[in-house]
């Protein structure tokens, strides 16, 4: 790369501080007089961005009572087969070959591995890592902007907006979004090595190339955690005009950027690929070219609307189809007369234009001209492109203010209203996501036909058996919505089913659905578990659990249903055990697997050691499982030379479970057939019959036992 000449910027008169470069001379250059401090703590930043953090850090700590949402963070970390079980090598060559959840952001699957190393199951760890992680990302920005500007006030404004701003919520407290939070760790880094890049003379070669390096890796990092990093590229580009104002010709700068763009192409085709085989792109038949166009100039108002007035957030914003022309055509007059403003005023103004670029470029991978999923928007999105409006605002309010005394003092007061404002609201909206109820209740209040909300209001009230009711109205509202959805009718089933009056209907949901989409793996499991309860019906429901297991050869529970299915069928206990294998190899945490699985073994002579070493895998898991230890009694009972063994975990069942009258037959029986025992084996005996008197095929060997003592 050819040799950049960088001049050393100018010094504002009396601020102490940096002019960003390319802005017109005046008497006070940065209007870092907002809260009238003293010039001593102006030389002092690292004790504006201590207390930046901190301030950031205690008003999202809420977020660390919040629960798991049902909403992705099932699918990302709860239910998560391999997630769950931590960090592993297994895992982190997983996390970087997985299209798993429509996207491929290895770090971010790696961050929820730590998380459950850490943390385990328990949310307040999920959540204290990204709260964490936002924390850190606002003083990253007030870092950043000050090394690239100089004004320590204006970029500590922009980084406080950014840290408290009522529309991050999302981002930080739904664990499923931390590859919002994590990637925007890694874009900030690649800016701050960036600024030092250029920052540093051209003769310093050595240290030069390092920060240049530094800057591809890190923007690497976050691509592996976000795609929407793609637009870095530009953003730098953007950079070098204003603050950083590099004199660099236009191949030089086109052949830095070459590094950053090959990484962009490649994440980009990664991300495509991974939502085309999830078929998260909406096709062209359900969306519009003309409605994509319409609901993209839409999102970028409405995005604005919400940067300014944050009320009515939600967590899911329906598409809207039937969009009026008009309001299209107004949003092009509005985005127009902000670019054409922001041009005109690019030489005396030049973070105006750096701003708005920045707004509408980080937004175009997300603003749906290539449409993924249902939603019209989403305030996630908004994480990194509100940057550019919040810099816009703070350097053009601190421009307006420079040259009259009272404008400053009139500006410090609102501004610290504002951010006051801006708290209060987060600390509100936080208040939202305290659990599933609250969550979606809200969204159903704020939005409209929000099917969404609806069908995750009704799983989350179906977990209360009380509120049965009222969650089949929640879930016969999607179907009202979405009649050709085969997810919707599958969902109304899975709750009809839970009474077992509604098993009928329950089902005919399940075939509803698979009639709209013979494919549907999870219809083809529902509707087999519901038919393995049908002795008469056992053969369709193997049909449909083999089926489900082809379509989704990676879900545990499509295995385990299919391998008790046909745990009733004697004629295919390979294929049982198979089954139960495989299930395994999914969730190795599922100890009543385990434990199906060795009974199996257990018939087996030559598998019985196999058989053993499952019983004991689940009595160190869990080693007051009475059943367990009977079970194993029984399996040592069979095995040469392991009779004390034996009798010493039927022992252990009795004392964990005294009314186990099956563990006192077992032993009765075992004792039975040694020698000088009979008598402790009829006390056993007596002991089950005591229990349940019904029990009569122990009525029968106490009997037999008895009459063959006395004779």
């Amino acid at each position: 790369m050819a040799e950049i000449r960088r001049k050393k910027p100018a010094k504002s008169l009396g601020s102490g501080e940096d002019i960003p470069r390319g802005a017109a001379p005046t008497v006070r250059a940065d209007a870092d007089c907002f809260f009238r401090l003293a010039r001593s703590g102006r030389q002092h930043p690292v004790w504006f961005g201590t207390l930046l953090f901190s301030i950031v850090l205690a008003v999202f700590l809420p977020a660390l009572r919040d629960a798991f949402i049902n909403f992705d963070d099932y699918g990302y970390v709860v239910y998560n087969v391999w997630v769950k079980k931590g960090l592993n090598w297994a895992n982190l060559s997983r996390a970087f070959w997985t299209t798993e959840a429509a996207n491929w952001h290895p770090l971010t699957w790696i961050s929820h591995l730590i998380d459950v190393e850490l943390f385990g199951l328990q949310p307040l760890g999920h959540h204290l890592t990204s709260v964490l992680l936002h924390a850190i990302n606002a003083l990253l920005v007030f870092v950043v902007l000050k090394k690239m500007t100089g004004a320590v006030w204006r970029s500590g404004c922009v980084a406080a907006l950014f840290g408290l701003h009522p529309l991050h919520v999302e981002s930080v407290a739904w664990v499923a979004e931390r590859k919002d939070v994590l990637s925007t760790f890694f874009w900030l880094l690649a800016l701050g090595s960036y600024a030092e890049w250029c920052r540093r003379p051209a003769e310093s070669r050595g240290r030069t190339w390092f920060f240049y390096w530094l800057t591809v890796a890190s923007a690497a990092a976050g691509l592996l955690s976000k795609p929407m990093v793609v637009t870095l590229p530009a953003v730098l580009w953007l950079l070098d005009d204003w603050p950083l104002q590099r004199r660099a010709t236009l191949s030089q700068r086109v052949i830095e950027k070459i590094p950053f763009i090959a990484l962009s192409v490649g994440s980009s085709f990664m991300t495509f690929y991974a939502q085309l085989t999830a078929n998260a792109v909406m096709p062209l038949a359900s969306v519009s070219v003309l409605g994509r166009v319409n609901n993209a100039l839409m999102s970028y108002v409405g995005y604005l609307e919400k940067c300014f007035w944050p009320v009515d957030l939600a967590i899911y914003y329906p598409y809207p189809y039937n969009q009026p022309v008009w309001l299209a055509m107004a949003a092009v007059l509005l985005l127009g007369a902000i670019t054409l403003a922001s041009v005109r005023l690019r030489r005396t103004h030049p973070f105006l234009i750096v701003g708005w670029l920045w707004y509408l470029g980080t937004l175009v991978p997300v603003i749906g001209l290539v449409q993924v999923g249902n939603q019209a928007m989403a305030d996630r999105y908004s994480y990194v492109p509100l940057l550019g409006i919040f810099i816009m605002v703070v350097w053009g309010a601190c421009d307006w203010t420079q040259q009259h005394a009272r404008r400053m003092q009139g500006l410090s007061v609102v501004a610290g209203g504002l951010l006051v404002v801006c708290a209060s609201l987060t600390i509100h909206q936080l208040g939202y996501w305290r659990d599933d109820e609250t969550l979606f209740r809200h969204a159903l209040a704020v939005t409209e036909r929000n099917w969404v909300a609806h069908q995750c209001l009704g799983h989350a009230l179906a977990r209360d058996p009380t509120r049965w009711d009222e969650a089949i109205v929640q879930c016969r509202a999607v179907v009202h919505y979405l009649p050709k959805s085969a997810k919707a009718h599958c969902s109304l089933g899975e709750v009809l089913v839970q009474r077992a009056s509604h098993q009928a209907e329950g089902i005919a949901e399940f075939q509803a659905s698979l009639a709209i989409s013979s494919n549907y793996a999870p219809a083809h499991m529902a509707l087999g578990r519901e038919l393995r309860q049908m002795p008469e019906r056992l053969g369709d429901a193997v049909r449909e659990l083999e089926t489900a297991v082809r379509l989704s050869p990676e879900d545990f529970d499509s295995h385990h249903e299919l391998a008790q299915a046909l745990a009733e069928l004697p004629e295919r206990e390979a294929e049982c055990i198979a089954e139960y294998r495989a299930a395994l190899q999914l969730s190795p945490e599922v100890l009543e697997a385990h434990n199906n699985l060795a009974i199996l073994l257990a018939r087996r002579p030559q598998s019985r050691p196999e058989a053993i070493a499952e019983y004991e895998l689940v009595l160190r898991a869990k080693p007051d499982y009475a059943e367990v230890h009977n079970n194993l009694a029984n399996a040592l009972m069979q095995s040469p030379g392991r009779g004390g063994d034996a009798i010493i975990e039927y022992e252990r069942a009795l004392r964990l479970k005294p009314d186990y009258y099956e563990a006192e037959a077992n032993f009765g029986f075992f004792l039975s057939q040694i020698p000088g025992r009979e008598a402790e084996a009829l006390r056993h005996f007596e002991r089950a019959l005591k229990i349940n008197p019904t029990f009569e095929p122990v009525r029968m060997m106490r009997d037999r036992l008895q009459s063959a003592t006395t004779h």
